[in-house]
């Protein structure tokens, strides 16, 4: 744009209301294209020229110049008869116009001696828009640019440029570093049959479109054309998306074009063919192909020129004829160069520049990566630690669990154990007469099986042990009254574990889930058994609840039936393995029969999942008084694991369970909390005694979970050990992770810990409350301390293998982790799992971490053959390729950092045709017990509102389904989501999760969802906002 200041002639600019010029003041008034603007007045009916372009004619003799501020300038006299410009100025006192010409010279010219001009066609010489004189009117100059690339797909401009900034941009050139394009790319930098010499460009280095519109002023002249360009593209470049369907991302930096300076050169700059480097080490052909596949407008600026003819040649599938345009200097041709290709013919000398507008990169959506786990694990940026699990692998999705220290979530276990926490309280007399039963002198007063020294335990609060929500399982209250307390934590405990997992009741209802819960039994008969004295049991008669208040048998059946659920459902008592023994079989059955060669036991080899399980509630002073009458428990009240003071177990409650399912999808991998990656259960046999524990099965146990794990022993980076706090337990469990460790060096010791010190051993539900620690290890990546530990038990023998006994927490030295659990029943029956986690912290989208290794590395191959890249075999996307097109990444093991990526198409994106309008959306969620509800039709096509009421709870959860189809869910990436920024599902079949508001209850909220093909957002907010 110019915005020059002419002297002699001070433009008048007056504030409203200011007062008027003085008299006899030569007033120069600017002017837009919409008309005059006058200092007071309206402008003088001969100004009628004024903003037009004109021919001056007529003259006698030459015309000496105005003089303006800045800029090159001459004072020569002209000879203006034939010169074509801009009436800028209208000089009211001596009735002239201020002619800017194009070749930027001002003039003063009566009006009788010019006419108005009409420029011809480009191909007769003319052009399509002139570049405006004023800032005001560069809007509507570059939307005129972009009719006529909408219109022809060309455009040429008429810039102004004086003969002194021509001079001054063709010596800088001269100053400029030279080289020739290779052969094969010389046609699409320079046209057809085009010749010469170019400065370096990279193709791929652009000016973003904000960039663009920062004005700066140019170091030279042969800066300013170039700055043109940008200017140019920095207000065109957002109309491109509307006008013509392509997103303008950047423009290249210009590339100077100039002839050779003779045959010498030319003889000298031959153009060479592609060698072995420029495809392999420097990336020539990989930039040069994204580069053609992303370009959309080119602009060409003739700067300087002696003639010749430019031609261009639409694609043969437009069917338009070729155009030709005269060269000359001071013109910028911009046109579509996906659309046509151009032959530059100059005469003589050229200065030539030419830039490139591309768009964005292709949003490639990546699907399956095919890569071994250390392919994968590398891949994903891990760098160190164990491998990423691949194939089917049981992903545990979510967990939950009740223990002592007011424990209700994973996430409040692992703020418990991370402080080694003592959870144990002094049992209160809300759950028996510890009068009668707890002695008052420690063991010195103790009456083998009539009263107990251990008066301690790590108990849930009463709160949470005896409060029950029966009707939200649809239970009376006379039932609930005589459930056993284990039967009520399972079904809070289990319902909460499955909502965190993205279930809700009603879409819990019929689904094939198994049930698999480790109980090894309960105190509650004896209740019931004072009850049946009293004669409660006849308000039952005819009744089976009382009945089935007392039965081991039915802990996870009432879950099943209270939620509906049709999978297998099964209760294990193995004593103190068995939650650990109720999860590997549970992983058992969930695994198809091409996991382990053999017949699922489940009813349906396809069910959604598993939960599984493990509980253990205190009501009843009989296992305290039968275990201190065999002297098993403490005399402290304490498990002291490891130390030297153990002599004996302390008693703990609570409910630990979680949901988990198979998969080989990386999705679960990124929602999961874990993986289980081995899990083997086995027995003892005849050792010393029925419940002495047997070294050499405990270690075939952790074998065996290795084996199915395919990990190496010294992939262990920490251990959850059974650790009871026995003289007798500790040692033999030691030893046999010592005698598997032994076999292979380690890096870093392994770390050792348990969780009995702070919560004491839950019996039956103790294994389930291990995995749970094991589960926040992994997450963490840190291992959890022993608490009540000072001096190591002396018969531990942990000298010959690198470990160490953590008494505080230790943070994992890589950022993934494997943790270990170990279990066992004093009847001999024992389990192992092994569960692969990262941190949650430093964990991201796999795919976005997989992308962002896979754009380090280099380009994919080109094998260039022949001279037309159309022809060129390639590792690239498809150059026909569209944004949702779904490829496939092989990352072999033998590729190193410097392998080029193979993209493989797998599934390209729907067509615009193929994807089906949404008529009509309906919302559901917990306000209306998750049936569906017509939303209305906003004012802009593809908004829905609807207003809704906060529920009493104070969270309102919804999602929606497109045309209120069920299997047309639209729903966020992630459970429980409260952003409104998070990504957007569907419609498709399957999705359970759901967006999260948290407002006063009973208040109102107004939701909103954009939906079209090509954008979707969802927003809520009050109705007053």
């Amino acid at each position: 744009m110019i915005r020059r200041r002419i002297q002699g002639a001070p433009v008048v600019r007056k504030r409203r209301g200011a007062a008027a010029a003085s008299d006899g003041a030569e007033a120069v008034v600017e002017r837009g294209f919409g008309g005059p603007v006058t200092p007071g007045s309206p402008a003088p009916v001969p100004g009628h020229l004024l903003d037009r372009l004109v021919q001056i004619h007529g003259l006698e003799g030459s015309v000496v110049p105005r003089m303006v501020d800045e800029g090159p300038q001459s004072s020569e006299p002209v000879h203006a008869n034939g010169l074509v410009g801009l009436a800028v100025h209208w000089l009211r006192d001596v009735r002239k116009y201020v002619v800017c010409t194009f070749e930027l010279i001002h003039l003063d010219i009566a009006e009788e001696h010019l006419v108005a001009y009409e420029p011809p066609s480009p191909a007769e010489g003319g052009f399509d828009v002139r570049w405006p004189y004023q800032r005001a009117a560069f809007f509507d100059f570059c939307a005129s640019v972009n009719d006529a690339l909408l219109a022809k797909g060309w455009c040429v401009v008429q810039a102004f440029k004086s003969p002194q900034m021509r001079e001054e941009a063709v010596a800088a050139a001269r100053r400029r570093d030279y080289e020739v394009p290779k052969e094969e790319l010389l046609p699409d930098l320079l046209g057809r049959r085009g010749q010469g010499k170019v400065s370096h460009m990279n193709p791929l280095l652009l000016t973003g479109v904000e960039e663009a519109m920062l004005e700066r002023p140019p170091a030279s002249d042969l800066e300013g054309y170039d700055q043109d360009i940008t200017k140019l593209f920095g207000m065109m470049g957002p109309m491109t998306w509307d006008s013509m369907g392509f997103q303008s991302f950047g423009r290249t930096e210009a590339m100077t074009w100039v002839p050779f300076a003779g045959s010498r050169e030319q003889n000298a700059l031959t153009p060479e063919p592609l060698n072995d480097d420029d495809i392999e080490r420097d990336d020539v052909v990989g930039r040069h192909v994204q580069f053609l596949r992303r370009r959309r407008l080119c602009f060409l600026y003739m700067v300087d020129s002696e003639g010749g003819k430019l031609t261009l040649h639409p694609r043969s599938d437009l069917k338009r004829e070729p155009v030709t345009i005269p060269i000359q200097r001071g013109r910028l041709l911009v046109f579509r160069c996906d659309l046509m290709t151009f032959q530059f013919q100059p005469q003589g000398h050229h200065l030539t520049l030419l830039s490139w507008v591309l768009e964005p990169p292709l949003k490639i959506e990546l699907g399956d990566i095919i890569a071994n786990s250390e392919s994968l694990t590398e891949v994903m940026g891990i760098k160190e630690g164990p491998l990423v699990p691949q194939g089917m692998r049981a992903h545990i999705m979510s967990g939950c669990c009740l223990t002592g220290g007011n424990v209700m979530s994973l996430e409040g276990a692992a703020m418990l154990y991370m402080g080694a926490t003592d959870a144990h309280v002094f049992v209160p007399y809300s759950r028996f007469d510890t009068d009668i039963y707890f002695t008052k002198d420690g063991d010195n007063d103790l009456r083998p099986y009539e009263n107990s020294y251990h008066h301690h335990g790590g108990l849930c609060s009463d709160d949470s042990a005896m409060s029950f929500d029966y009707s939200f399982f649809s239970l009376e209250p006379a039932e609930a009254e005589i459930m056993q307390p284990q039967h009520q934590r399972v079904l809070e405990v289990g319902y909460e574990t499955l909502f965190r997992g993205g279930w809700t009741k009603s879409t819990l209802q019929g689904q094939r889930l198994l049930v698999y819960v480790g109980d090894s039994g309960t105190d509650w008969w004896l209740n019931l058994q004072t009850r049946t004295w009293m004669g409660q049991h006849h308000g039952y008669a005819g009744d089976s609840r009382f009945e089935a208040a007392r039965h081991q048998s039915i802990t996870g059946q009432r879950l099943s039936y209270c939620l509906d659920l049709r999978g297998e459902c099964w209760i294990c008592d193995t004593a103190c393995s068995s939650g650990l023994t109720a999860f590997c079989t549970a992983m058992y059955s969930i695994k198809k029969s091409s996991d382990r060669n053999t017949k699922t036991t489940s009813l349906d080899c396809h069910c959604p999942g598993a939960l599984a399980g493990g509980t253990n509630m205190i009501s009843d002073p009989s296992v305290y008084v039968g275990a201190c009458g065999q002297h098993m428990l403490s005399l402290k009240g304490r498990c002291f694991t490891f130390n030297g003071t153990g002599d004996g177990y302390a008693r703990g409650e609570g409910t630990s369970m979680c949901y988990v399912k198979i998969s080989d999808s990386d999705r679960d991998t990124e929602l999961q909390e874990a993986s289980a990656i081995g899990n083997k259960v086995n027995q003892d046999g005849r050792s010393a005694s029925m419940t002495a524990p047997n070294g050499p099965s405990q270690q075939m146990c952790i074998k065996a979970s290795l084996r199915e794990a395919g990990v190496m022993p010294h992939d262990i980076t920490a251990s959850e050990c059974h650790g009871t706090g026995t003289s007798l337990g500790d040692p033999i469990e030691v030893g046999a992770v010592r005698k598997v460790q032994i076999k292979v060096p380690r890096v870093e010791p392994l770390m050792m810990s348990t969780i009995k010190a702070t919560i004491g051993h839950l019996e039956g539900g103790s294994a389930m409350s291990s995995m749970i620690k094991s589960i926040t290890q992994v997450s963490a990546l840190s291992c959890l301390p022993t608490g009540h530990f000072r001096a190591l038990n002396p018969h531990l023998e942990h000298s010959t293998f690198d470990s160490n006994f953590q008494t505080e927490c230790a943070r994992m030295h890589y950022t993934t982790g494997n943790s270990h659990v170990s279990s066992f029943g004093f009847g001999g029956s024992n389990g192992h799992g092994i569960f692969w986690g990262e941190g949650i912290v430093d964990t991201g989208d796999i795919k976005a971490l997989a992308m962002m290794s896979i754009n380090k590395r280099p380009l994919p191959e080109v094998r260039p053959v022949g001279t037309n890249p159309d022809n060129w075999d390639s590792d690239w996307p498809a150059a026909d390729g569209k944004d949702g097109d779904k490829y496939e990444v092989v990352i072999d093991q033998d590729d190193t950092e410097e392998t080029p990526v193979k993209w493989t198409l797998v599934e390209p994106a729907p067509e615009e045709g193929e994807e089906e309008e949404m008529e009509s959306c309906e919302i559901t969620g917990n306000f209306n017990d998750w049936t569906a509800e017509r939303m209305m039709a906003g004012s802009v096509p593809g908004v829905h509102v609807t207003t809704l009421e906060i529920p009493e709870s104070g969270t309102l959860e919804f999602r929606f389904l497109a045309d209120g189809d069920e299997e047309k869910v639209i729903a966020p990436a992630v459970p429980k989501c409260t952003r409104k920024t998070a990504k957007i599902l569907g419609p498709e079949k399957g999705p359970k999760n759901s967006w999260t508001v948290h407002a006063e209850p009973g208040s109102e909220l107004e939701v909103q969802l954009f939906f079209t093909k090509k954008w979707r957002s969802v927003t809520w907010l009050k109705p007053e906002d």
